[in-house]
């Protein structure tokens, strides 16, 4: 991504989006399926139908008479999705084939070993355990691990590349914090020195994790979440009854100036401090959601966000003439600047 940065011909005007989209549609093809799709000319194909179809299922969240799948299949939405889902299944399945070669490949080469008294275990990651799982003695079917893939990929890439292009919209804002992560990012990381970002050196990166929380504060990814009581519940006298569909914004809840203050929508990366967390609700920051089914990857996107900061803020400094009282949101399963995240970026 930064080679591509440093090649753009109109460095004023960086569709920020469009890079960060295909980085962490690499890191996540590399870290849960195993793929390296980094000079794949068909990965470029798929960041158009992850936009497309993040549209249309926001879409159909947000309006009540697409919920009925009778009714959502009459609409040219779900038309829409089934061209954009088969095109990208066709993208995944040709990835899945590949790691099937390999995985009985291992198999073989495992069994020499082990007759040379020679064991290597290596890590396993997502794809891994979907091909070679069993759920009740039985494996996972060609579609489970297609759709289980699907969603890995469409959730950890289109998440994370917002939550990194949202900040370094409030970097560009913020120059002043932005200088103090730079800083922090060169002390761990000389410019003279090769960078190793091993998970030792990412977690020094204290400041920088502020500003990422902060960030995810006043901008989650994931705006709003639904749930399904499995109880009847009371909430200030009222009765929810079992079985209701609740949506809870976490939007609202990052900006609510009981929990965050006066100040609750100002940019601020120093509340995450430990001397001003004290003593605030352990609910009251929750961009990952919460419960049985809040976001297994949250560790996983906190510190590939640290990995794509450090090698930004070591080669960029990153303008914008938006100003923050001015950002307006666009509303569906994801948030989204409205304006684009076209920003101008200065070579260091």
């Amino acid at each position: 991504m930064i080679n591509e940065l440093k090649k753009e011909v109109n460095p004023s005007k960086v569709n920020m989006m469009r890079h960060c989209s295909r980085c962490t549609l690499d890191m996540v093809c590399g870290s849960t399926i195993g793929a390296d799709i980094l000079d794949d000319p068909e990965a470029s194909k798929v960041m158009p139908l992850v936009e497309n179809l993040s549209g249309l299922f926001g879409g159909r969240f947000m309006n009540i008479f697409k919920h009925p799948d009778f009714l959502y299949e009459l609409t040219s939405d779900y038309k829409e999705e089934m061209k954009n889902r088969k095109e990208f299944y066709q993208f995944i399945n040709k990835i899945i084939d590949k790691q099937k070669g390999v995985i009985s490949k291992e198999i073989v080469e495992n069994h020499v070993d082990q007759e040379d008294d020679v064991v290597y275990k290596k890590p396993q990651i997502f794809i891994d355990h979907l091909l070679k799982g069993k759920r009740a003695g039985q494996p996972f079917t060609d579609l489970e691990i297609l759709e289980q893939s699907f969603t890995m990929i469409f959730a950890g890439n289109d998440t994370s590349a917002l939550g990194i292009c949202n900040l370094l919209t409030l970097f560009a804002m913020h120059q002043d914090i932005q200088k103090r992560a730079r800083g922090e990012v060169l002390s761990i990381f000389p410019m003279d020195n090769h960078i190793e970002t091993t998970p030792e050196a990412l977690s020094q990166l204290v400041y920088l994790e502020r500003c990422i929380n902060e960030g995810l504060r006043l901008c989650p990814s994931i705006p709003v979440v639904a749930r399904v009581c499995t109880d009847d519940i009371e909430v200030d006298g009222n009765i929810i009854p079992r079985g209701t569909t609740i949506v809870f914004s976490i939007f609202a809840l990052h900006r609510r100036k009981d929990l965050w203050g006066p100040d609750a929508e100002r940019f601020d990366p120093d509340r995450f401090s430990p001397e001003r967390s004290l003593g605030r609700h352990p609910h009251a920051f929750k961009p990952f959601s919460v419960g049985a089914r809040d976001c297994i990857g949250k560790q996983y996107a906190m510190m590939g966000m640290k990995l794509v900061f450090a090698h930004l803020l070591r080669n960029f400094r990153f303008h914008t003439d938006l100003e923050y009282d001015k950002m307006e949101f666009k509303f569906d399963m994801q948030l989204r600047l409205s304006h684009g995240y076209k920003l101008s970026i200065e070579p260091i």
